[in-house]
């Protein structure tokens, strides 16, 4: 015999089964058998949070979870004038749309000594999952996303005035583009003389203080500072 009275709910869908979302308003479609008159929906497992039922208006309805970021699971149940069904629940997962006020090169320094320079980004909403980095904005449209992780850097391969452009993404958005500047210079250099006897014995070491690219000559020192000759550059 088929049963033709009982309110049954077979299950539900959340965004057309959607992974993730960017809002907290989602929609929730019903597959139901025989005659609805009343449904409930609400987050607790028991319905707890939707005390009263609501009208039936058909098998599609929009659900408000205020939730703005993490995951949502949405439980439901339905019901006629004789019979109610079992709860069936559906999940997704709500992203917040990554925001970028601003990236950083060197702390905010005017200028870096070295080409591997950090950067930073002041994320104003969400979570970033990738980011990338290029020296023109046209470039940047093209360049390979990176997988997001702490303590980013990137090297230039030149000294000067240099311009970085910066983007985020997470799996909803991307944000818009960020950019900073910075002058590079060499890094200082330092070289370690030795003066090594064929007996193994060490008379005397000399050495040169940090210096940066340039045309000048290059005092050398030995170990107590005095002046032994210098190296053209």
């Amino acid at each position: 015999m088929i049963d033709a009275v009982t309110a049954r709910l077979d299950s539900i869908t959340v965004n057309n089964g959607d992974a993730s979302t960017d809002s907290g308003i989602v929609s929730v479609k019903f597959e139901t058998l025989n005659t609805i008159t009343k449904y409930k929906i609400g987050q607790q497992a028991d319905l707890s949070d939707c005390t009263d039922w609501i009208v039936w208006g058909g098998s599609t309805v929009q659900y408000d979870s205020k939730i703005v970021d993490g995951n949502l699971t949405v439980y439901a149940q339905v019901g006629n004038e004789t019979t109610e069904s079992s709860i069936k629940s559906g999940s997704i997962q709500v992203v917040q749309p990554v925001g970028l006020t601003s990236i950083t090169l060197a702390e905010g320094k005017d200028s870096f000594a070295g080409y591997t320079v950090p950067v930073s980004f002041e994320i104003s909403q969400g979570t970033p999952t990738h980011y990338r980095l290029a020296e023109t904005s046209a470039g940047l449209a093209s360049a390979a996303w990176e997988a997001w992780k702490d303590n980013i850097a990137y090297e230039f391969v030149t000294s000067g005035a240099k311009t970085l452009y910066g983007q985020l993404k997470n799996e909803v958005s991307e944000s818009s583009v960020g950019s900073d500047s910075v002058t590079l210079t060499e890094p200082p250099v330092i070289i370690l003389l030795a003066n090594i006897p064929s007996a193994g014995n060490v008379d005397g070491v000399g050495f040169v203080q940090p210096i940066n690219s340039g045309n000048a000559a290059v005092d050398l020192k030995d170990i107590q500072g005095n002046n032994v000759g210098n190296l053209d550059r």
